[in-house]
């Protein structure tokens, strides 16, 4: 009798354990917390060490879930102090793995790396493929963060290799989802989006609500870019709507964060500001650092465009520090290019010059092209306030002539005329009317298509009536 209610109690505690992993899918944390609890309890009664440790496992991963990863470190620790004591490699090498996605969250990338790295030596050593899987893919994910995009799509693609082999459709769509961030990175609005529809598809045939909150956060930036704020605003609402509902906390940060950066390009700054500050106080409370300096990124920018320079210099400040510290320098680069530009506007060139050739040279590692282009004039036109007046004036030249981009030329021509108009000298003063006149035709189509506050700005200074 008593090896039979062992047997039964241990079928019963594994039952519990798949039923949790559905219940986390479809986004019933508190029942698949009460299924987990309930499996621990079951398993410390009948001092079956191995079972213990798969629920600490399915614990922690729910507690990453819910961005409680002080919780979280804690439940896998255990699972693999026992798993170890075990001698269960295949075992050790899923926790490992698992630890590293909780510090990813909590962007610290280092030690993420690190738990992949030996995670996937453990799983090549055994032949698991699917472990083999999850490491790959997880260090893409890292390269991704760090803006590292052509290591990124390297993991990726490899990842999303073996999902296909292993018909696993949950990981299908997450490879796709992560490689349409990349494509999102690079600005190539059409790819990312084709990625985006693919696994949306996929997420909602398998009713995966946390997949399908992060798919749609993700087209979000691709809709903002594009200019199309009301379907970006709809996407970040319906991201956090389901991120509610499910107790899926990073989430829902990330979807205020993505409202205030809409309100941004709107110029609507009192909006931005209400939420990006409800974001920062989440991304704290989370231990979140990479969104924390996101949020201070963003906060730096609304000062700078209202005016409040030396809080906009400390927020950018906060967000470089965590960012050297995360290593991320894709987003380290845009702090330190908007830095330098809020310092040139208060004419300290010498320091913007140093700040933005940092980003630059930063962009130009990455393959961050918005920042290299951004990073490139503020050099010029620090290097023109400095005195290298020629110098400053050709370099911007030198990148008009072989601009593509409408909003590029239109800024360079925009820059060109700020420089040269206030210069004595008739032919560059007839030239830098020119420029105007240029970059006012093209911000005027510009606006049509995608009806930015910065364009609005500055058509308005160039002299048209406010629109």
């Amino acid at each position: 009798d008593g090896d039979r209610r062992s047997l039964l109690t241990a079928q019963r505690v594994d039952t519990l354990l798949k039923k949790s992993e559905v219940l986390q899918i479809i986004g019933s944390w508190d029942e698949c917390q009460n299924a987990e609890e309930e499996a621990l309890r079951l398993a410390e009664g009948m001092t079956d060490k191995s079972r213990i440790a798969a629920a600490y496992l399915a614990l922690g991963t729910l507690c990453r879930l819910q961005s409680d990863y002080g919780q979280a470190v804690s439940y896998l620790e255990s699972s693999l102090e026992i798993s170890r004591e075990l001698g269960q490699k295949r075992e050790i090498a899923r926790v490992i793995s698992s630890m590293g996605t909780v510090y990813i969250r909590m962007g610290d990338y280092t030690e993420a790396l690190a738990c992949y790295e030996t995670s996937l030596r453990s799983c090549e050593e055994l032949d698991d493929v699917r472990g083999i899987f999850e490491a790959v893919g997880n260090r893409g994910i890292i390269h991704l963060h760090r803006g590292d995009d052509e290591e990124a799509m390297v993991d990726l693609e490899k990842a999303l290799e073996i999902c296909r082999e292993l018909n696993d459709k949950t990981n299908i769509s997450v490879a796709i989802c992560n490689m349409g961030i990349v494509h999102t990175q690079r600005n190539d609005n059409t790819a990312a989006m084709a990625c985006f529809e693919e696994c949306l598809t996929l997420a909602q045939e398998l009713g995966n609500k946390l997949l399908v909150s992060t798919i749609i956060g993700n087209m979000g930036p691709v809709y903002r870019a594009e200019g199309d704020y009301t379907a970006a605003m709809k996407c970040a609402e319906e991201e956090w709507k389901i991120c509610q509902e499910i107790g899926h906390k990073s989430g829902a940060c990330h979807s205020i964060g993505n409202m205030g950066t809409i309100y941004i390009d709107r110029g609507d700054y009192d909006s931005a500001m209400g939420c990006l500050e409800e974001c920062l106080e989440m991304a704290q409370q989370l231990g979140a650092k990479q969104l924390t300096s996101i949020a201070y990124g963003h906060l730096g920018n609304i000062n700078r465009e209202k005016g409040d320079y030396e809080t906009a210099v400390d927020h950018y400040d906060r967000a470089i520090t965590i960012a050297r510290e995360l290593e991320i320098k894709n987003y380290l680069c845009d702090y330190l290019i908007d830095k330098a530009e809020a310092l040139y506007l208060t004419q300290g060139f010498s320091e913007a010059r140093m700040l933005s050739s940092e980003g630059l040279h930063l962009a130009e590692e990455v393959g961050h092209k918005k920042q290299i282009f951004k990073g490139s004039v503020l050099v010029a036109k620090s290097d023109f306030a400095l005195g290298h007046r020629e110098k400053g004036v050709a370099v911007l030249s030198e990148m008009l002539a072989g601009a593509e981009d409408d909003s590029e030329i239109a800024d360079l021509n925009y820059d060109l005329f700020e420089l040269q108009s206030e210069t004595t000298n008739e032919d560059l003063r007839i030239k830098a009317e020119e420029h105007g006149e240029t970059a006012l035709g093209l911000y005027l189509e510009l606006y049509k298509k995608t009806p930015k506050f910065e364009y609005k700005k500055r058509i308005e200074k160039l002299g048209k009536k406010p629109i």
